[in-house]
């Protein structure tokens, strides 16, 4: 009976002992609540890391110089064939850079006529319609280019009657008589004329060929609008 009594005193203050020690403990729930970052910080913190990107709007009429990056010819080449590019300059709007030199730039041949018969003339036309920014996304552009060669009808024109004269005054000399004159007359010309056609068709008009590298200057021919990152 004196041991119990003895032993009860002991279990009392042990039980109080827990009980004080239990409530000094930290809520672990709501110490990580605590320290845990909410979703509103989260985003805060991402829109700071990551840019937010920057749209320029590039009025019609604006200068772009395109490097091609492979040659073309109208001898060549055919409607619908791809086009690329690059931006060579930096393209300026209101004292910032709206398209920074090597953008890349892509197109299509709409046009490619070759010299096919005397007095032709060579047609090598471009539409390029996207551009791409080093740091940003593809944007929708429009700039046109054709080329013209050169006609050489006149000199073609002039080397025919030329020849077909020489070839007339010959047909006269070996007439040898008076009544063969004209018939030696017409078929000299006519000789004259052929020979003519054939130098004619040596010297026509050069082909269009625009070579790698070469620089084009083109005028944007509606608006467009540019997005880089920031």
């Amino acid at each position: 009976m004196i041991e119990r009594n003895r032993i009860q005193p002991v279990l009392v203050v042990i039980l109080l002992l827990a009980i004080s020690i239990g409530c000094q403990q930290p809520d672990a729930t709501s110490g990580s609540d605590a320290s845990a970052p909410s979703a509103s910080d989260s985003d805060s913190a991402l829109s700071q890391v990551v840019p937010k990107p920057v749209v320029t709007d590039v009025p019609a009429g604006t200068k772009v110089h395109i490097e091609l990056l492979e040659t073309l010819a109208s001898n060549r080449n055919q409607a619908g064939d791809r086009v690329s590019g690059r931006v060579a300059r930096d393209v300026v709007v209101a004292g910032s850079v709206a398209i920074p030199a090597g953008s890349e730039v892509s197109g299509l041949v709409t046009e490619a006529v070759g010299l096919k018969k005397i007095g032709g003339r060579a047609r090598l036309g471009l539409k390029f319609t996207s551009v791409e920014p080093p740091s940003g996304s593809q944007s929708a552009i429009r700039a046109s280019y054709l080329a013209v060669g050169k006609s050489e009808t006149k000199k073609d024109a002039a080397t025919i009657a030329g020849s077909a004269a020489g070839g007339a005054i010959l047909g006269r000399i070996l007439g040898h008589q008076k009544d063969k004159d004209a018939r030696g007359t017409a078929i000299g010309g006519v000789v004259g004329a052929g020979v003519g056609s054939a130098i004619a068709a040596k010297t026509k008009g050069e082909e269009i060929v625009l070579h790698s590298g070469r620089v084009l200057h083109l005028t944007l021919q509606s608006p467009a609008q540019i997005t880089v990152k920031g």
